[in-house]
């Protein structure tokens, strides 16, 4: 159980395997410092302050030696032997909440700390549908790789969850994708949704401009091309929209930024790669209201 403390405030610590990134996961950690009444620090394999937001320094202990986040099958394999080995133990923390995306779970191989998950996708690359399709077009010898390592991940993901005393998911899509995998926590699983910061979408009664934004990681699996696609679609009907795509660029998706800027050519389209928070916030409030339907919303990351 997690214990009685929590109500008056306690030392929690947060594990995310990687935190490089200005991206959703970071940002959430850092709501969760700036916000919470309890004393958080974050527990994590990497961490480049230079790249992420500047509010988690001072408040981020990295383990040494840091893991790599390249997603190919070495790397991965080294930075899951390395987050299972890593205990937290009552000396770091009164408890442990773990952002469990990719190989966060693994930290609860050795630690006994009572503990309970926020998580954003089970094993995406077993779990997503669109995501296991992506990869089976780009790389079939790494989609017949995971089919039979697969079941032996699976496994250890459900062994590692039986460890959790509460899991919260970040959308009822993530839910069934928990339930379908058979990840079952000790205690209790429950939707719990991100935080939205209204203040960055409100309407300060400025007029807005003709164009629509795509912001995030520019990522294959993200399927920014689809977003240039329907923009392609609405020219040749006659639209005057244009579209900014806005977002930071790991150095393996250099290929796929290339392909998108191929793909783009001759379409009123716009890359901002690394836009600081101020110039997303501005993109934000500056660009046409639109709404996704579900289905295109999913296919869209």
């Amino acid at each position: 159980m997690l214990p009685s403390i929590i109500i008056l405030g306690m030392r929690l610590a947060v594990y995310c395997p990687w935190v490089h990134l200005i991206g959703g996961i970071e940002r959430t950690l850092l709501e969760l410092m700036q916000r919470s009444r309890h004393e958080v620090t974050i527990y994590t394999h990497r961490f480049r302050a230079e790249l992420t937001y500047p509010g988690l320094s001072g408040r981020v202990i990295e383990f040494k030696p840091p893991v790599s986040v390249e997603r190919s099958m070495t790397p991965l394999v080294g930075a899951a032997w390395r987050i299972a080995r890593t205990e937290l133990n009552e000396r770091d923390a009164d408890a442990l909440l773990v952002s469990s995306n990719d190989l966060g779970d693994l930290i609860m191989a050795r630690t006994r700390l009572p503990a309970a998950c926020y998580c954003w996708t089970p094993l995406k690359i077993l779990h997503d549908p669109a995501l296991r399709e992506g990869l089976r077009r780009r790389d079939k010898r790494k989609s017949q790789v995971l089919s039979v390592l697969g079941p032996a991940l699976d496994a250890v993901d459900r062994r590692m969850w039986r460890r959790y005393d509460h899991a919260f998911v970040c959308s009822g899509e993530v839910l069934r994708r928990v339930q379908n995998a058979r990840l079952v926590p000790s205690g209790p699983a429950e939707v719990l949704h991100p935080g939205v910061d209204l203040a960055w979408f409100s309407d300060d009664g400025r007029s807005r401009e003709d164009f629509l934004l795509v912001a995030g990681r520019i990522k294959w699996w993200k399927n920014v091309d689809l977003a240039i696609a329907g923009l392609a679609e609405a020219v040749r009907r006659g639209g005057r929209l244009s579209l900014v795509i806005a977002g930071a660029v790991e150095p393996y998706d250099e290929n796929y930024l290339e392909s998108l800027r191929a793909q783009a050519a001759g379409l009123p389209v716009r890359f901002e790669t690394e836009p600081s928070q101020e110039r997303l916030r501005t993109r934000c409030s500056r660009q046409l209201p639109r709404r996704a339907p579900k289905r295109c919303a999913r296919r869209l990351g």
